[in-house]
């Protein structure tokens, strides 16, 4: 389960996840949460709710998310982002990114 944690407007809003073994619980977090927080440098604030697709053809993820559209003054105007998103061979998720550029369309995809 992905989920946002703190406040929309706070540039600490991020996401996180947890895991559990049955839809009811018990939730364990991630102990590398966040997996989507501020990274300036590439003009992102406040990552956060998210949602998970997958390529026409399955075989890539991506996570799709806002942040904040004013750095400086964070608020509840937010820019769309999509980023890859790897589920590793122990389980674990990572985001390639955050970022605001452009990337390659998914595979499966035709132009």
């Amino acid at each position: 389960m992905t989920y946002s944690a703190n406040h929309y407007a706070d540039p600490k809003y991020g996401v996180g996840y947890a895991t559990s073994k049955t839809p009811l619980g018990m939730w364990i977090k991630f102990e590398g949460n966040p997996i989507l927080k501020n990274d300036l440098s590439e003009k992102i604030s406040g990552p956060g709710h998210n949602c998970l697709i997958k390529s026409p053809d399955e075989k890539e993820r991506f996570i799709i998310y806002h942040s904040h559209a004013d750095l400086v003054h964070p608020s509840g105007r937010r820019i769309l982002n999509i980023d890859r998103i790897v589920i590793h061979e122990d389980g674990t998720l990572s985001v390639k990114g955050p970022s605001r550029k452009p990337q390659p369309l998914p595979s499966g995809v035709q132009k």
